[in-house]
Parts: C-alpha cells; structure tokens; sequence
C-alpha cells in the first residue's frame, strides 16, 4: 500500500490521538491555584455550570468536564452550594467534590429572639421570609399543629445554627426549623400539663432572667402567681409590645409609665394570665425551667443591670430591696 493511501488514515490516527490524549490531559491536569471559592447556584443546567466554571479558569475545559459528567453519569448529581477547595484538584476530583455538595448559608438564631427579629436575621443574610404569614396549619407535615392549634410561629422557632442554600423555598426553610424544635424541643413541653403556657412562661424566662439556675425559681414565682390569680408584672412582656415583637433590632426598651398604663395585651402589669403568645423563642435551658419549677417562698423578683436576680417572698421585701439597689 503506498503512502499515498494511508495518508489520510495517518492524520486520521493523529486527530484521535491527539483529542483523547487532550481529553485525559484536561481530566488529570491539576488546578494548582488554590484555595478558590465559588458558588453553584440551584436550578442551573450543566452546561451552565462547566462553561461557568471555565469562565472562572476553575477547569481547563468545559467540553471535557461535560463529557465526563455524562460518561460517569454524575450529570444529575451536581448539588448547588457554596464551594471552598483547598487542595489542589483535578476534574475526576472536582466531580466528586460537586456530589458530594457545597455548603449554604450559616445562620444562627439566639435563644431569646422574637419572631421578627427572626425575619430581619434571615433577611440581612439574602433570605426574605415573611415568618409572619404563617400558621402550625400550614405544616402538617410537623405534629405541632395537633398539639398546640393553630398558633402563629412565634415561640417555635427554635434557636439553633441553620445552614440553608441560597433560592431555597421559603416554606421548607421554616418547615426545617420547626422539624428542629419537634425534635429537640416538643419532648420537654410534652411532659407539661399545658405545653402552650410552658412554652410562654420559658420565653418569659428567657428574656427576664441571665442565670440559668435562677430561671428554676423564677419559674415557680411564675407558676405560683398566675395559679392565684396574681398580674405577672414582667417588663420583658412590656418590651415585646412597645418594640412592635422585635427585641435584638429595637433601640429603645425602657419602660415609662405610658408603657405601664397601656391597654395592650403583652402589658401584664394589668392584665392577668400570660400573654397571647410567647415573647421570644426560648433556648432548651428555659424550657427546662419552665417545666421544672424550683418550689420556693418567692412572689417577687427583679434584675439588677449587672445580671443578678433579686427575689422577695413579699412585696414590702421587694421594694425595700428596689430602694436599696437605687
């Protein structure tokens, strides 16, 4: 056979070689530009991905990571999130890197915030969750709604760290953090004789009093004074009613005597019972408390500004300890 012939068969040979040697050149070479960060957003088509990510010099090839993608049948398996590699890596390793998934966004509610406090939190990390809007009915697929009504979310948001991908539903955002609080919290409240009224009382002593051993005691004075039919008098209660249900995001708290003599129903200096609803989420240490009272002598008691609580078996006793403080 002459060279004639063969020829084409030749440069035919070479172009194979040449694209198979380039593809496992591109599949096994190393990104040693590390670490890189970057994010995949949620609902992007795979060619979105790999051209992006050959946008950001993150990958020699897209065509190559493609193909890859599909040959392993890893196509599907891209998760969105936000991504840090710290090694250096190759596409073979990029690819079990984006299965395996990225992370979201952190975010950590405090023991002791309001529903609303709850919203401007997520809201100042790129989430705009209207917590507001709804009610336990809205998710059944949590028993709450069986045990407590249908109340709205404040009180059952339960503090913990969160980590949520960017565009995520709003309804399965709160559905998560209620799933929280049925798992880590409902076992404690369940035990109470009204888990509603324990869940109010915890938020109370969530934000009134700083020593968790205090909240024991105050949470029988609680206990004991509506049980005879007593007006609470908590300012914490006062305070979610004058910041409009914020407390971390409201500037100004004190209490006047506007505020004493206000026909609100969070204002149980003159309405007795709880009020309507929990005043914060409570962290697990308060619901505690609130369903294991310290049996004490106590009817009174107050904070000083440094943290201590000051507690009076009689009223004369609790001022007499006020003017002293003063």
């Amino acid at each position: 056979m002459s060279f004639s012939k063969i020829y084409p068969f030749l440069i035919l040979l070479v172009a194979i070689l040449f694209i198979v040697g380039n593809f496992f050149y591109n599949l096994f070479s190393y990104n040693y530009n590390v670490p890189i960060s970057f994010k995949i957003k949620k609902g992007l088509s795979v060619d979105a991905i790999t051209k992006e990510l050959e946008r950001e010099n993150i990958i020699n090839s897209s065509f190559t990571f493609k193909f890859y993608l599909f040959l392993t049948n890893k196509h599907k398996k891209i998760k969105a999130g936000n991504y840090k590699i710290d090694k250096p890596f190759n596409i073979v390793e990029l690819a079990k890197i984006l299965e395996k998934g990225g992370s979201g966004i952190k975010i950590k509610i405090i023991p002791g915030m309001t529903l609303k406090d709850i919203e401007l939190l997520f809201k100042n990390n790129g989430f705009n969750i209207n917590f507001s809007q709804y009610k336990l009915s809205d998710f059944k697929e949590t028993n709450l709604y069986n045990i407590f009504g249908d109340r709205n979310l404040e009180g059952f948001l339960a503090p913990d760290t969160y980590e949520f991908l960017e565009n995520l539903e709003e309804k399965k955002i709160i559905s998560v953090i209620l799933s929280n609080f049925q798992k880590k919290i409902l076992p404690y409240l369940e035990k109470a004789e009204n888990p509603y009224a324990a869940l109010i009382i915890a938020s109370l002593l969530e934000k009134e009093i700083i020593p968790i051993e205090d909240r024991f005691l105050a949470s029988d004075v609680i206990w004991k004074r509506l049980k005879e039919n007593w007006t609470l008098d908590v300012d914490a209660s006062l305070v979610y009613a004058k910041c409009n249900g914020f407390y971390y995001f409201c500037d100004d708290k004190k209490i006047t005597l506007i505020d004493l003599k206000s026909n609100n129903p969070y204002n149980i200096y003159i309405f007795k019972g709880l009020p309507p609803t929990p005043i914060s989420n409570p962290g697990i240490n308060s619901i505690i408390a609130a369903i294991n009272p310290k049996k004490n002598d106590f009817y009174f008691y107050f904070t000083t500004k440094d943290g201590k609580t000051i507690f009076s078996k009689n009223l004369k006793e609790h001022k007499d300890k006020l003017k002293k403080l003063r």
